[in-house]
């Protein structure tokens, strides 16, 4: 019974660290959507001005990869360190084949693309698997007013207001 506890215990725990993750991941890739023309131009000169469309595509799967990612510390607690090792096979082998597929018809843009959607399908399969293995359902992963409050009273407590 303990044990039980325990293990709904930690689902909910990283259910409230992926929505503060998603919250946080989420703004700062808008921010960095915006500013990423100005940035690489002022980082790596207008020679790499290609490659703001490549970072472009791929924040979208990165906002959600983040937060997802913290499921595997999820796994390892409840002695399921292995799923995290074969989910990583699902984005693996999507990446060889869709990759070899658009590289070869878009190139640079086709790649960016393919690690996109790897990464978006790997998101997703972590939170699925996530939400069958600790019995909970879609909703525990909306962010909620509360994860924002958590947040903002986080950045006070470190500006000292």
């Amino acid at each position: 019974m303990s044990s039980r506890r325990d293990k709904n215990k930690a689902a909910k725990l990283s259910c409230e660290a992926f929505r503060v993750a998603f919250i946080l991941t989420f703004f700062c890739g808008i921010i960095l959507y915006v500013i990423a023309p100005y940035l690489i131009i002022m980082l790596y000169g207008e020679r790499f001005t290609p490659t703001i469309v490549v970072l472009k595509i791929i924040i979208p799967s990165i906002i959600f990869y983040a937060p997802s990612s913290l499921f595997n510390s999820y796994f390892n607690g409840i002695g399921k360190a292995r799923i995290a090792v074969f989910i990583q096979m699902i984005p693996l082998i999507f990446h060889m084949i869709i990759g070899y597929i658009l590289i070869k018809k878009f190139g640079l843009i086709g790649a960016s693309i393919g690690l996109g959607l790897g990464t978006l399908i790997h998101s997703i399969v972590l939170s699925l698997l996530f939400l069958k293995l600790s019995g909970l359902n879609f909703k525990y992963l909306i962010p909620r007013i509360d994860d924002f409050n958590k947040i903002i009273f986080f950045i006070k407590r470190r500006l000292h207001l």
